[in-house]
């Protein structure tokens, strides 16, 4: 998860709000997936990823996040390697 760890270390605690939020979960969640403490399933990866690409297009030096980065089952998936 340490793409998700620069995320959360580039972003603001607004902006680390906003991402719960935007992808339905709670920001001490996002700190517990950062320090790989819980593994997101593929549903949850896939709601970040897209969370964050709403993130970058207002703050474009925020990291993008890729489902293949938070999830171990994406990360072996042909169609997410394909989407990315």
């Amino acid at each position: 998860m340490k793409h998700l760890k620069a995320w959360v270390a580039a972003a603001s605690t607004t902006e680390q709000a906003r991402l719960a939020k935007l992808a339905k979960t709670s920001r001490p969640y996002l700190y517990q997936l950062a320090n790989g403490n819980r593994d997101a399933s593929a549903d949850l990866a896939r709601r970040i990823e897209k969370a964050a690409q709403q993130l970058r297009a207002t703050n474009p030096s925020l990291p993008a996040l890729a489902r293949q980065d938070l999830c171990a089952a994406c990360g072996r998936c042909e169609f997410a390697a394909r989407q990315g």
